[in-house]
């Protein structure tokens, strides 16, 4: 219950401005009481969770990823001048270990409303139906045939290429007409699937990580316009710094 009066309060944050802070802080409220239930469970989820409270906690999982996606900590702490704390948006962690403990209780999940959650991408994966692959591809040149002043390790080089096919992955899966999940579980395959040593150099503002980051808001963007009422994609599309800005070069080039 918890979970949903912070969502409300953060959903009346946005419809009006006016109140913004007051609703901006009673939903951080009551998201910090949901958290403690949550984290109790989570922190011993091989003990403490059971077929009869996975599916609610499973949902209330799904409302805190949807409330990191606004940056509330980021929003409150420029209010009072203070730097954000990391680099890397929380909303990717949530996500990240959201899924490893879905994996763990799928057997569970499977039988009740949070069942969507296990859909799966096809496995026929053609990266030319994607007209914009070709601008993907191009990224390598990041990390691919850079002078001797600018080497990278091959281990950061794995880490790029791995993390770029991926992405240009989750662009076809996001245009398959054929694909049963839809441009949102699509997109946040790449999300699930990128190496944690990725987090690490995106962590240590590598420009290489930063720019793979921005041309995924590119397809999030797309969501947004395409869904009127999707304000989690779309508070989360413009919350890159430099998603507009690409975003208009890719439609101009």
């Amino acid at each position: 219950m918890h979970g949903i009066l912070a969502i409300s309060a953060l959903h009346k944050s946005r419809t009006e401005p006016e109140t913004s802070q007051k609703y901006l802080v009673r939903g951080v409220r009551h998201q910090n009481i949901a958290l403690s239930f949550y984290r109790n469970i989570i922190d011993d989820f091989r003990k403490k969770m059971m077929e009869e409270n996975c599916h609610a906690v499973m949902a209330f999982a799904s409302l805190t990823i949807a409330f990191a996606f606004a940056d509330v900590d980021t929003v409150l702490a420029r209010a009072s001048g203070v730097a954000a704390r990391s680099t890397v948006p929380e909303w990717i962690h949530l996500l990240r270990g959201c899924r490893k403990v879905l994996q763990v209780i799928k057997s569970w999940i499977i039988k009740g409303p949070m069942a969507f959650h296990l859909q799966q991408a096809e496995s026929d994966i053609d990266l030319s139906r994607n007209p914009d692959d070709a601008r993907l591809a191009g990224l390598e040149v990041l990390f691919e045939g850079q002078d001797s002043s600018r080497q990278l390790p091959d281990s950061e080089r794995d880490v790029y290429r791995t993390t770029l096919r991926l992405l240009r992955q989750s662009f076809e899966i996001s245009l398959s007409p054929d694909q049963p999940l839809g441009i949102k579980f699509s997109l946040f395959l790449w999300t699930e699937r990128f190496p944690q040593e990725y987090l690490e150099l995106l962590d240590r503002r590598k420009p290489e990580a930063a720019i793979l980051l921005a041309h995924f808001c590119i397809p999030l963007e797309r969501g947004a316009a395409s869904c009127d009422n999707w304000r989690v994609v779309d508070g989360l599309a413009t919350s890159a710094d430099q998603t507009r800005l690409i975003s208009g070069l890719w439609e101009t080039n």
